[in-house]
């Protein structure tokens, strides 16, 4: 890519810049002079001294030596003095028009002009080479098309005042910062921009992050939460939603063609850790997107702007009028500074272009620039848009540029990389070159502050309530005036406050105050800072103390820290985010108090923390504490709530809602009434319950919910959450039943209001699917579709069915019709959802499903069943038509006239075919672990690749065998070899055999492992051998780097000698040497072969094999363990060391030679 200032030409002379070229030669006066960035003034002292020459030019030698190296052609000229230096020229050359014959009597006159023009020729001729000199060092310095020290002062000339207050600094300043900062350059159009020399230590690329197996829940990504993040969010990202002002973090690449600043088409590519595809963003880069957006959010907590990583609206990043309030940058992360500057730097903007009325982006260069690490790609990302909020470096006098800093701390505007705590600053520290107050500054180029979130005072603080004894804290210190106060209501005993800054690249460093309900100051807390540039920096604080009960103030101020001279910093800066929590504090409303064991009675007031009992319309209540054992809570009358949230805390006991002759009303005063239960065992409503509004049941915890007293009345029920609510007994009420996620359970048909079968009458509850599950557990489901009272509704969500108790089959409208999946059911982008992680049984769904013409997904979860969902119906839907199956389940696909005719792709779990015609002849393909279970005939007629009849992987992904033993190849001759990473791919997992597969799954394809670690992944199903290679197993040479590895828990037979080089690694699970016949062999080319623990090599020949032929060359080492199987005889002959056990299950195992056991 050519660099944006590589240009050997002008590419940008404006009508503007001409006019201004025109009158400033006239002399003619302007009204204002108009923003630098429009103006052209390095161009305007080449084009004077142009001008100035235009009359030399006629001359040969001028345009022999001159003419040549001007990067553009000489303009016309505009004053009369230079009319007359031409025409004088003219003259001197004897280019003037012929004169009349003179008269004697001036023939003395002449030779004296003659005498005298000589002496001008001469002093022209002088004129003209310093002309020449002068115009040679101009264009040399526009052919690099920046300036930067003396040239830039020299280039601007008697515009630099103009320039200097357009950017708020007079004369002396800019000439100054020109003189001691060798990243500030003007440009052709008079626009300073800085190229920063940022770049760090190089690093090599970051591990990827270890990702949580937990559920992320995607909305709740926030500048101050810690990893594992859901990195599916990554460019989701927004520090501020709402906000007018837009930082955007943009890491998928970006071409710039804005006119009048960088040079058209400057670009970047996206943010690329590994170099290889760009199109994808792998975990690790995700992960970094993220953290480098924390820390830059954090830069910028103090003021009212959106830091995001979402492409935002071309209207959201320009200032179009004065009155548009919505502007901001792009900041470019990725690429090369070499490449894209011409020069090794880790990040270029333009000064002042914040507001700006075009897209002007300032950029960031992670390769040989930042490097690849988060802290410094976003200290970088600070550092460059603070140049556009109008901010110069800060260095210190006589030394660097742009200042190191000190002890754990720097200026943002500085070096940064080095130290853990970054901050705005107005040069406290020692020495500072650059004494501007950044803060204020950046208030005048467009920023803003964001409102204050809490009152500074102890009548102004915040009153904290919870629905616990723990309350929840956050808040932004945006000035160094700030203070956030909060009121809080203490039990007796022990108040714990915790405050913690944002986990990453903190600004903030905490002071904590306790004060009583006086307002005497009790105690005060801070913690000290932690060196290291990544993970230093401000700590949290922890303030505990012993009260009584009362009133309290908590105070959260940013403070500083030692001496701002030596190691220390002001408050100046000392702003960010905090998050923590006050613990010992008095929950709000009604809360269950009671903690033993037994029958309690929910009328008595002492077991209530208010002291009263709750039951009124709209109320809410907590029965969420925790208890020491089983607790039934007796309702003695009719008990009226607008909410409760149940479960004990610790999840370890259960909570049982009796009736006592009372009940329990859902009344919201007309929204809806909610039930909560995140947490405790499996709880029970065994009381009867009316609906006056909806009910939202969210029950995300891993207990149950069990309603056994029946549910009646007009209201609506929500099932959210991903737990299990179970319907135990018949229900009566008339509103729409709605399944948003989890699992509702049916123990008896009529839970659901008007049973699961396709008879409709007035008062039953309609069913919707918006993303949950019915369970299945006392018959088929038959309703017919529709909007209907005793209807389902399958429109506008995700959904589906499980079974429990037995097989259950789902025929909707009481058939097996074929359904539309964009009009009758689901509708585009929604789920069919199949089986249930809970699940006991085999779903079978019966109705046929037509596509539409789009690719579908299918998601299927393990349950108990060897098969946990099938689909009989027929799959149809056209070109393009296909599906994607999701889940760890098991899908069986039956129907051998499946037409639709685009791609099947196996994500996860196992698709089934249980019919040889089942899956059509589009394009199948595999990845993420996914397994293609072939359970009615090998797959031998597909080859590899992207096309009909074909196989690709993806990812990782492979075949299981059912029913009978079934053969995978790929060509019509085995022996054709194909190289790994022409079919699977460097990185990635070959599986065979699945953990409800129950015969042998037979690779019979020749394949070259090409010279890497190459791992098969074996699961155990209920066959012998689960897998067996008769393919030859090649590739490498001596010295390759090439490693087989066996993993997972099943057995691999080779039943080929195989010849590959490189070492042999079993991870776990058996690999076997033959399958009971007399071939097959690890590769003689083998030099070492690693069993580890819990591993074992086996060997299984009907003849004779001994150690130290082709079949078994090496000896045998590692942790894991040896058996003999089959009915041969092995000689084992070299010193092995492996030190698991030996097993000799059938046949003979002859110790050949002294020490070839390891403890022999």
């Amino acid at each position: 890519m050519d660099a944006p200032f590589d240009r050997g030409e002008v590419d940008r002379a404006s009508l503007d810049a001409t006019e201004r070229l025109r009158a400033r030669l006239a002399g003619t006066p302007r009204a204002a002079p108009p923003p630098p960035r429009r103006g052209s003034l390095a161009w305007i002292a080449v084009a004077m001294l142009f001008v100035f020459a235009l009359g030399l030019i006629a001359n040969p030698w001028f345009e022999s030596t001159v003419r040549s190296r001007l990067p553009f052609a000489a303009a016309p000229a505009a004053n009369t003095d230079v009319a007359a230096l031409q025409a004088r020229i003219a003259q001197l050359e004897g280019r003037a028009p012929a004169a009349a014959p003179m008269p004697s009597e001036r023939l003395a006159r002449t030779e004296a002009q003659i005498e005298t023009s000589t002496d001008q020729i001469a002093r022209d001729a002088e004129r003209i080479d310093r002309l020449t000199a002068d115009v040679a060092a101009l264009t040399a310095t526009m052919a690099a098309d920046k300036a930067r020290g003396e040239a830039a002062i020299a280039a601007l000339g008697a515009r630099l005042p103009e320039v200097a207050a357009f950017h708020g600094k007079s004369p002396q300043q800019l000439r100054k910062i020109f003189q001691t900062d060798n990243s500030l350059w003007v440009d052709p159009e008079g626009q300073l921009f800085y190229a920063c020399e940022l770049q760090c230590a190089q690093h090599a690329p970051a591990k990827p992050a270890e990702i949580a197996v937990a559920e992320v829940i995607a909305e709740s990504i926030a500048p101050t939460d810690q990893s594992p993040y859901d990195t599916s969010q990554a460019f989701l990202l927004h520090s501020r939603p709402g906000a007018n002002r837009v930082i955007h973090l943009d890491f998928d690449g970006h071409t710039d063609n804005t006119p009048g600043y960088w040079k058209a088409g400057a670009a970047s590519p996206a943010y690329n850790i590994s170099g290889n595809n760009v199109a994808i963003f792998e975990d690790d880069e995700r992960n970094h997107i993220i953290e480098i957006w924390q820390r830059v959010a954090e830069d910028y907590a103090m003021f009212d702007i959106d830091v995001t990583t979402e492409e935002p609206n071309i209207e959201a990043l320009r200032k179009t009028s004065s009155s548009d309030a919505q502007f901001g940058m792009r900041c470019v992360i990725g690429g090369n500074g070499s490449t894209w500057y011409g020069a090794s730097v880790g990040g270029v903007a333009l000064s002042g272009t914040f507001d700006a009325n075009q897209d002007v982006p300032c950029w960031v260069f992670p390769v040989g620039g930042t490097g690849f690490v988060p802290k410094n790609v976003a200290e970088a990302a600070s550092h460059e848009v603070g140049h556009t909020l109008g901010l110069g470096h800060d260095g210190v006098e006589g030394g660097d540029g742009a200042t190191l800093g000190q002890g754990n701390w720097a200026p943002i505007m500085g070096k940064g990389y080095y130290e853990p705590i970054t901050q705005w600053s107005k040069g406290e520290y020692a020495s500072p070159n650059n004494t501007q107050d950044d803060l204020a500054v950046m208030l005048t180029q467009g920023a803003v502050y964001r409102p204050d979130d809490h009152g500074g005072t102890l009548a102004t603080a915040t009153k904290l309530t919870a629905d616990s004894i723990t309350a929840s804290v956050s808040g932004v210190i945006g000035r160094n005036t700030d203070l956030d106060c909060f009121r809080v209501e203490a039990v007796s005993g022990s108040l714990v406050i915790n405050i913690k800054p944002t986990p990453l690249g903190a600004n903030l460093r905490l002071e904590v105050k306790l004060y009583d309900s006086g307002g005497v100051l009790l105690q005060t807390a801070t913690s000290a800072d932690v060196s290291g540039a990544s993970s230093g920096g401000t700590r949290p604080v922890t303030l505990s103390r012993t009260v009584s009960a009362g009133v309290f103030y908590v105070s959260v101020d940013g403070i500083g820290n030692g001496n701002p001279l030596t190691t220390g910093y002001t408050d100046y800066a000392s702003l960010g985010q905090y998050t923590g929590s006050i613990s010992g504090v008095v929950p709000g409303g009604f809360t269950w108090t009671s903690t033993t064991a037994g029958t309690k009675q929910w009328n008595t007031a002492g077991n209530w923390a208010s002291g009263t009992v709750p039951n009124a319309a709209g109320i809410s209540t907590r029965v969420n504490n925790d208890i020491s054992g089983a607790q039934t809570i007796q309702l003695a009358g009719v008990t009226t709530l607008g909410s409760i949230d149940l479960g004990d805390s610790n999840s370890t006991h259960a909570f049982t809602l009796a009736a006592n002759g009372g009940s329990m009303v859902f009344n919201n005063s007309g929204i809806n009434a909610n039930l909560s239960k995140t947490s405790g065992g499996n709880d029970i409503i065994s009381a009867p319950v009316s609906l006056v509004d909806r009910l939202v049941v969210t029950q995300s915890a891993s207990g149950t919910l069990t309603f056994s007293g029946g549910i009646s009345g007009a209201g609506a029920l929500t099932k959210a959450g991903a737990g299990t609510v179970v319907f135990a007994s018949p229900n009566t009420y008339t509103g729409v039943t709605t399944l948003d996620d989890g699992l509702l359970l049916l123990h008896n048909a009529s839970g659901l209001p008007g049973g699961i079968d396709n008879t409709v009458g007035a008062g039953e509850s309609a069913l919707a699917f918006e993303g949950g599950v019915l369970g299945l557990a006392t018959g088929d489901f038959t309703r017919l579709m529709g909007t209907g009272a005793g209807q389902l509704d399958w429109v506008n969500g995700s959904g589906g069915f499980a079974a429990f108790g037995a097989d259950r089959q789902v025929r909707l409208n009481n058939g097996t019709g074929s359904f539309s999946w964009n009009s009758t059911i689901l509708g585009t982008g929604n789920i069919l959802i199949l089986s249930h992680s809970t699940a006991t049984h085999t779903l079978d769904f019966r109705n046929g499903i037509s596509f539409a013409g789009q690719k579908r997904a299918m998601h299927v979860e393990d349950g108990a069943a060897a098969v946990d969902a099938t689909l009989s119906g027929k799959l149809t839907g056209g070109t393009s038509s296909g599906f994607t199956k999701t889940g760890p389940g098991v899908l069986s696909i039956t129907n051998a006239t499946n037409d639709y005719t685009g791609v099947t792709t196996v994500a996860d779990g196992v698709l089934r075919l249980q019919h040889a015609a089942a899956l059509p002849n589009g394009n199948l393909e595999l990845t993420g672990g996914g397994v293609l279970g072939l359970g009615a005939a090998d797959l031998t007629a597909r080859t590899i690749g992207a096309g009909a009849d074909q196989v690709q992987w993806l990812g990782s992904g492979g075949f299981a065998a059912f029913g009978a033993n079934r053969a995978v190849r790929f060509t019509p001759d085995p022996n054709t070899s194909i190289n790994w990473t022409d079919f699977i791919g460097t990185g990635r997992v070959l599986v065979l055999s699945h953990d409800t597969a129950d015969a042998t799954l037979d690779w019979q394809q020749r394949i070259s492992l090409a010279g890497n670690l190459r791992v098969i992944q074996v699961d155990d199903g209920s066959a012998a051998i689960d897998a067996k290679m008769s393919g030859i197993i090649a590739g490498g040479s001596s010295g390759t780097t090439n490693i087989f590895s066996k993993s997972g828990a099943g057995t691999l037979a080779f039943t080929a000698q195989n010849t590959y080089w490189g070492e042999t690694l079993i991870n776990s699970g058996t690999l076997m040497i033959g399958d009971g016949g007399a071939v097959g062999g690890i590769s003689q080319n083998t030099p070492i072969i690693t069993v580890e623990p819990g591993a074992v090599l086996a060997v299984n020949r009907s003849n004779t094999l001994t150690q130290g032929t082709n079949a078994l060359k090496v000896a045998i080492t590692g942790d894991g363990g040896f058996t003999q199987t089959g009915s041969g005889n092995t000689v084992l002959m070299l010193a092995n060391t492996y030190i698991g056990p030996t097993t000799v299950d059938a046949g003979t195992l002859t110790l050949g030679a002294a020490g070839v056991l390891p403890d022999a």
